[in-house]
């Protein structure tokens, strides 16, 4: 509606007052489209691409401004170790400072606290941690993958620790013969060998049972695999003989470095997996999912997803896998 002013008016200048009488919503879009969009000039929008970049063409002086500001604001995150170049160059320098295997070795045999890797026989890579993968936001969990790699790094080099229950339970086999040893049957938890790779927390590998809310995030029919640094009974495995036929016949056996074998999740019975069927991408590049499920061909046998070796320094994994 437009209405003039009356003649008394003290205003000397004539005018309009404009009254609009659409709902509220049609006046917030009519300025957000007024106020928030960017004005062009003519000289803009016909031929601004045809001017060299010389030519003050349109709101020139405002084009300037902006640019300087973006400047200043680049200038403000590069102080103060913002960008994303910084934070990834942070990340890998975190991820993969190299960690030093065992170079002398008393005997084969798999012993506790040492670093070790864990190499999967289907993916032929490194089961490996990556921080900014969070898999929970309740707690920080973190999604584990297999990833190939040179070496031992801090993503990827594990220690292994004995388990020992808070009320002890008879077991078939003298495990205490041999404390430091790792032996066939035996419980035991898997962390991350390096503390201060998650700013001194210790990391343990665990499974949790599926469920509607849990499970693989790739394959969906599988227990999920991450760490954390909770010590319950989800964080708690042991290593079985990779032949069911001789299985029995190892059971409290020592284990015997980079040899082929089976890793069983003790509350829920599935073995540690990781097929190239399941990629998961992340910042270090196509990796596969770690995973909690045992596939079994018709023999009943562990197929080869199921299948790792725990690699230790001063052995190698191939004429030991010959023998």
């Amino acid at each position: 509606h437009v209405a003039s002013l009356p003649a008394h008016s003290p205003l000397t200048t004539p005018c309009l007052l404009v009254f609009i009488t659409e709902p509220p919503h049609h006046i917030a879009n009519f300025v957000q489209n007024t106020f928030t969009m960017m004005p062009y000039t003519r000289q803009q929008i016909t031929g601004g691409p045809s001017f060299s970049s010389t030519t003050r063409v349109g709101n020139w002086n405002e084009d300037l401004e902006v640019h300087q500001e973006r400047q200043n604001k680049l200038l403000e995150m590069e102080a103060n170790g913002e960008l994303l170049t910084q934070k990834m160059d942070r990340k890998f320098q975190n991820h993969c400072s190299k960690v030093e295997l065992a170079q002398q070795r008393e005997s084969d045999f798999v012993q506790f606290g040492e670093p070790v890797l864990l190499f999967n026989e289907d993916t032929k890579a490194f089961v490996s941690v990556d921080l900014d993968a969070k898999l929970h936001h309740i707690k920080e969990r973190f999604a584990v993958t297999s990833a190939p790699a040179d070496g031992a790094i801090r993503r990827n080099a594990f220690a292994l620790e004995r388990y020992v229950p808070k009320t002890k339970q008879p077991e078939f086999y003298d495990y205490d013969t041999a404390p430091t040893t790792l032996h066939y049957g035996q419980t035991f938890r898997i962390r991350i060998y390096d503390p201060d790779f998650h700013n001194g927390n210790e990391l343990f590998l665990r499974s949790q049972r599926q469920s509607p809310s849990v499970c693989a995030p790739v394959t969906r029919n599988a227990q999920e695999v991450s760490v954390d640094s909770h010590q319950d009974f989800a964080a708690v495995w042991k290593v079985v003989y990779r032949d069911p036929k001789l299985r029995l016949d190892f059971e409290g056996t020592p284990v015997r470095g980079n040899y082929p074998l089976c890793i069983v999740h003790a509350q829920s019975g599935e073995m540690l997996s990781s097929s190239t069927g399941a990629v998961m991408r992340n910042d270090f590049g196509k990796e596969y999912e770690v995973c909690a499920k045992a596939n079994r061909n018709i023999h009943k046998v562990e197929e080869e997803c199921n299948v790792f070796y725990f690699v230790v320094g001063g052995m190698k994994r191939e004429q030991n896998h010959e023998e």
